[in-house]
Formats: C-alpha cells, structure tokens, sequence
C-alpha cells in the first residue's frame, strides 16, 4: 500500500473493457451447447432460438455456420451418439448430469460426424467445457470417454438397406425413437421407412417461393447468385429455389423488397389446391407465421379479402409482417381461433385449415420435435384438428370450399381426422372433391403425389420435400347453414 500506481487512461479502459468484453463472450461451442441444453430440458424450437441467440451474438458468418452444424447435427444424431458413448461407459449417458451428458454428446458428433474438427480439438475442448461448467469431478471421465469413442467408433453414418434387418435396428442406426420407426414399417414397410428416416437426418436447405408479382424466377437467380450463394430451381413447386451459402436469409438481395417467401416446396402446393380467384373471401384459420396466408393473396392478384387468425401473438405478428414485405394489402391478421365471434357472421368462398399437428413430417427442419414427442402426443392433436375443422367450416359459404392440410403423414393426423369430420354433422353438408384437378399432369409432376380419395400426401425423402397431406371439400349448394 501507498506505493505508485500508475493511471489508466480512457483508451485503455476502453481496451480493457473490449477484452473482457470478448472474453465474457460465449465461444461457439458454449452457446451450442446452451441450444442443445435448451433443446432437452424445455423442449424449444431450435429454428426461432437460434436465430435469436445468432443476432445477438456478434459471430462473423463462419462462426455462425459453426453453432448451427454443432447444434442441429448433435441433436439430429443424439440417439447414434448415445448408443456410441454408453459402448464407452460402465452406465448409460441418461444417468449422468444433464450438462456433462451434453458435452460428451457436442464432442462425440464432432469425432463422429465432423471431418474439419481434429479428434483432439474436441475432446480438448469437450474437457475445458466440463470445467467451465462446474463439473470439475467430471473431467477425467470426459477426457476418457471421447478419447475412447475417437479410437473405436465407426464413423460411417450411412449403409445399404440390407443393413437393417428391422425397426430397432433402423431406430438406432438412423437416430430416431424407436416407436416412430415401427409405425412406420407397419404401415409403409421397412424399405420406404429408411427412405424417411435418412430424409429426415438431411440438412434442410433454405427453400424460397419467388412473388411471381413483384419479381421473376431469373431475377431472384441472378441477385442471389451475386450475393454468393449456390441456386438450383426445385422439382416439385415450378417457384421454388433451393439456396445454398451467401448471406442470412434476411440480407438477401430481394427480402425486403417481397420477391420471395421461404416455403417448403411440398407446402406451396396449397394456396393453388385452395383454387382461389381474385375478389374471394379467404380464411386461414391457423395462419402464423404467414406463408400459405401471402401465397393465397398473391394468387388472388391482392384483390379480395384474406382473414388470417392465429392464437398466438408471436406468429400473428409474423403474419402481418410477411403482407407488408410482400406489398400486399388484401391480409389482414386478427387475433381469434376457429369458434371465435370475429368469424360468426362471416361466409367464405374458401377456408384454409392448416392445422397444428405432431409435426412429424417435418423432422428434418426440427430434429430436437424427435426428442420431445410422445406417441400419444399424434392421438392428442388428431382430436384437436378434428375439432378446429369442425368449427371452421361452418364459415364456408354454399358452394365454396374448405382444405385441410398438415406436416404429417401419420393416419390418425390424416385419414383418421378425414373421415371422423365426414361422419360429424357439419361435414355431412360437404363433398370431398379430388385434388388432382387442380394439378399439372406428367409423370414426374405432383399429380403422382395424389392418393387414395382425391387426397395429396408426399413423405419425406419421396420429392426432396417436407412430409404434408391435404384434402378438400366443397361444401354443398343445397347446404344453407351457414
């Protein structure tokens, strides 16, 4: 004490401060593992959560492509990557902490799935994460473990269909719970259930459905290819572009300007199955976050009136967003449900229901729903879409139409919900109408994605698409109900 200590000036305080700064900063593999954290013990959408800790984290584009394969390529393969560590255990991963149990799972996807990382980088790291959590006593088993699973584990994630001889099998080999799989070989047989399953562990590519409005399939192509990313047109929707690379999605060249939406191609089908024209009355009843909403008013050429409702102030809010990127004044989004008054005294020429469902058709979009989902979970969300398309239609208007439409292929979301509102006493007054009608021909089109009843159903892995059902009906003239 009381000898000379020199001052600090602003400049270096400001140093200072801006080292600490990045120091306090999370690493890329510790806000991955905060995602994965989150994943498991919340049961989040790994989509919305990204994005958000991604704009406030300050990384440079690589480092942001860094936490995104660290996190959905943990969680899609957490099942492969489980099997593999309990080979490296005396126990089961489940039994250990949650955090240590997810360091072991970050490091081991990157051993096993990884080229560009060294095997000793991530059991270094995996080893450092331990410590900085507070799992001190857990170090040296870290360190064993994916030293261990480095010098065994096969790292060949892939195999012939013959190297499945049944459910389980396929469950553990292609990361899925194994319930998910066995309905699925009993009711579409093994073969098609690895076509599923292996489509389901692709990185979903980002999609986007050109505003053939404001601009034209070539002038998206050229922007974005300027912008440096990767373009090829889709095969199912003639609209589509698959993207690769360039900027986030909302510095593209074009985004604020509406020439485009992110739809899935299997999904873009719907606003031309609903056969809108201009000057309709349209209802979406589930709408957020807004994309079938702005496809049906584009098709009406923004001349009508669509009524988007959603429950959820969140995605509602989405939905008003994405109308006014689109310049389209003909939404308008309100805060309501199926039996709200706001609708009462409404008659449409046409209702989408877009029903929330078990999503399991969309799995390659969100691997952690394979984690979070129950069987009884399909039962539950059958009976809730059952009831949402019930209360819809009686806003259909005489003659006009209703379509039904879900992310899922599973029979009681589907067929189940089909037949159980045709046996109820609202939709006696419909008739189920075949939706190929209103689809191009040719062999490879998406007429042969049209089933049994006039309905449309595609599977994942079956057009480079999501999963997706629909039906439609057209209500009787003879009907007046409503």
């Amino acid at each position: 004490s009381g000898g000379f200590r020199p001052g600090i000036s602003g400049m270096a305080k400001a140093a200072v401060h801006k080292r600490m700064g990045r120091a306090r900063r999370p690493t890329p593999r510790d806000l991955a593992l905060t995602l994965i954290q989150e994943a498991e013990e919340k049961g989040i959408r790994l989509d919305e959560r990204l994005r958000e800790v991604q704009r406030r984290s300050g990384y440079g584009a690589e480092d942001r492509a860094f936490v995104r394969e660290l996190v959905y390529g943990t969680v899609r393969w957490r099942g492969r990557i489980d099997t593999a560590l309990a080979t490296c255990l005396s126990g089961d991963p489940k039994d250990l902490p949650r955090p240590v149990r997810n360091v072991l799972r970050l490091g081991a996807y990157q051993i096993l799935f990884m080229d560009r990382v060294p095997d000793w980088a991530a059991v270094n790291e995996a080893v450092e994460q331990t410590r900085r959590n507070g799992f001190e006593g857990f170090v040296k088993l870290v360190n064993a473990v994916l030293r261990v699973a480095a010098r065994t584990a096969a790292t060949d994630s892939q195999g012939g269909i013959s190297a499945y001889e049944d459910a389980d099998s396929l469950a553990e080999g292609e990361s899925h719970p194994a319930w998910m799989v066995r309905r699925w070989t009993e009711r579409w047989g093994l073969e098609a259930a690895v076509r599923v399953c292996r489509a389901n562990n692709e990185r979903s590519p980002l999609t986007l459905r050109v505003n053939r409005r404001l601009a034209t399939m070539e002038i998206v192509e050229d922007a974005l290819q300027e912008a440096g990313a990767r373009v090829r047109r889709g095969s199912l929707w003639p609209g589509s572009l698959i993207v690769q690379g360039g900027p986030p999605i909302t510095r593209l060249p074009g985004f604020r300007e509406g020439w485009f939406s992110v739809q899935d191609q299997a999904a873009s089908w719907m606003a031309q199955l609903m056969d809108v024209r201009p000057g309709d009355w349209v209802w979406d009843v589930c709408a957020g976050p807004g994309g079938k909403t702005v496809h049906l008013a584009e098709r009406m050429d923004d001349a009508g009136f669509v009524l988007a409702t959603d429950t959820h102030a969140r995605r509602l809010a989405k939905v008003a967003g994405n109308a006014r990127r689109m310049r389209l004044k003909s939404v308008y989004a309100v805060s309501a449900d199926a039996a709200s008054d706001v609708v009462r005294d409404f008659a449409f020429d046409a209702v989408l229901v877009d029903a929330p469902c078990s999503g399991l058709g969309v799995l390659r979009r969100h691997p952690e729903a394979k984690w979070n989902k129950e069987e009884t979970d399909i039962l539950r969300m059958s009976a809730v879409e059952t009831r949402i398309l019930r209360k819809a239609s009686r806003a259909v208007r005489p003659g006009g139409s209703m379509l039904y439409c879900v992310c899922s292929n599973e029979d009681e979301e589907t067929f189940q919900v089909v037949h159980a509102f045709e046996k109820s006493s609202e939709g006696g007054g419909f008739k189920r109408e075949n939706l190929s009608a209103t689809m191009p021909d040719g062999p490879d089109g998406p007429r042969r994605f049209i089933i049994e009843g006039g309905c449309y159903q595609v599977r994942p892995g079956d057009a480079a698409s999501d999963g997706f059902f629909a039906a439609r009906w057209r209500r009787k003239p003879s009907d007046e109900s409503v």
